[in-house]
Order: structure tokens, then C-alpha cells, then sequence
């Protein structure tokens, strides 16, 4: 399925070969992801948000958000993603593995399953998650 378009409006394809794993981080280094089949996690070091109130998640001491084929949300454990050893997603691009996209933007970056139509945006300032 193709990247969406009003969400890769503006932004160049990454080179995939560049990104051999399934990770990569923003230029600031700041956010960290990860692409896999069943699920795609952001994780944001330095924000400035508080995490959503869901007492089943333990999201309180975690920086991630989470995108699988039931919808987005915040992560509840498992193991955030290292920046050591991702390829850096530079601004202004975006890398597309199976339904999954995300862009890289000065303001974040924002992940968006093509066929569901839900994702998230997170940067130092926000999250939302549709």
C-alpha cells in the first residue's frame, strides 16, 4: 500500500537500503524507532508531556508510544529502542516498511499505518495519538 500523501507531503523517500534494521533515530537523536511486522514504537528521551492516565499501563515509567494493527497507544513495557546503532532518519524524509510510514520533521516524528488510517506524532513538546 502506498504512503499516505497528505502525511508524506513535503518529504523525500529514505533510501531503504540505509536502514538494513528496523530502527532508526531523528537527527536530534532525541526520538528512537522501530518498524517491526506487528508493531511500530517510538520512544521520546527528553519531553516535556505527561503520558496518558491508564491505570493497565505501566506508561508512567516509559517514553513510548505504540502503533499495531488494533490502533495506537502508549506502550505498556517491553523494551525501548536503542539509538545506538540506528540508521538517522533525517528531516524532511520518510521511511515506509509494509503498511507502516513515518516522517521525519523538525517537530517529530509521526507514524501512520496506510491501511488502518491510525498512528501517532510525537516530539519533545506533544504527543497525539489517532
Amino acid at each position: 500500500m502506498p504512503a499516505p500523501a497528505d502525511l508524506v507531503a513535503g518529504t523525500a523517500p529514505a533510501d531503504p537500503a540505509a536502514f538494513a534494521g528496523s530502527g532508526f533515530r531523528s537527527p536530534s537523536g532525541n526520538i528512537t524507532c522501530r518498524i517491526d511486522g506487528a508493531e511500530t514504537r517510538c520512544d521520546t528521551r527528553t519531553r516535556a508531556w505527561s503520558p496518558p492516565d491508564d491505570p493497565a499501563c505501566t506508561f508512567r515509567s516509559g517514553t513510548g508510544l505504540v502503533l499495531r494493527a488494533a490502533g495506537a497507544g502508549p506502550s505498556c513495557g517491553g523494551e525501548r529502542v536503542r539509538a545506538r546503532g540506528t540508521a538517522e532518519l533525517g528531516y524532511g524524509t520518510h521511511l515506509t516498511r509494509g503498511d507502516v510510514t513515518c516522517v521525519s520533521r523538525r517537530t517529530g516524528v509521526e507514524c501512520r499505518d496506510a491501511r488502518t488510517g491510525h498512528g501517532f506524532a510525537t516530539s519533545r513538546e506533544a504527543y497525539r495519538i489517532y
